[in-house]
């Protein structure tokens, strides 16, 4: 991926420095950090432009998944359905989102499934979004599958 210049504007280096710390920190496990920098790209001032907005709001769900926890997944859904209000059309924020309702657990499965759908509608060929929905299916099958013989 092309980066603007980052001598070109000091907004345009902010957002680019904050998106690449934020890199060098989920690759060495500091998830945190990486949230905080994420975040940082996204603030209006730094003037991010919209397609780079897209991806740090999905690196920002990609960092709350990792953090785990209840209340990281509930902000995971809500940042994921950010990242597709700025693109629709892009599988990957679908995903995301399926990927934050799978780990709020308790009766997401369908929401999961919906957003796994849309992708697939979005990307036939993606095949991350096939292999959840495959095992989110089986998943929502067994689990509701209360029945016993008598």
């Amino acid at each position: 991926m092309r980066y603007p210049n980052v001598n070109a504007s000091p907004a345009a280096s902010s957002w680019l420095q904050h998106k690449q710390q934020g890199r060098v920190s989920y690759e060495s496990g500091q998830y945190e950090e990486a949230l905080a920098s994420y975040r940082a790209a996204l603030n209006h001032e730094y003037e991010c432009p919209a397609i780079e907005a897209q991806i740090l709001r999905s690196n920002v769900v990609a960092c709350r998944l990792k953090l785990g926890g209840v209340a990281q997944a509930d902000a995971a859904v809500q940042d994921a359905k950010q990242c597709i209000a700025l693109n629709p059309s892009w599988a990957k924020g679908h995903v995301r989102l399926a990927s934050a309702y799978i780990a709020l657990g308790g009766g997401h499965s369908n929401d999961a499934c919906n957003a796994l759908q849309t992708a697939l509608r979005l990307d036939p060929s993606n095949q991350q979004a096939r292999q959840m929905l495959m095992r989110e299916l089986r998943r929502d099958h067994t689990t509701t599958d209360t029945t016993t013989p008598a």
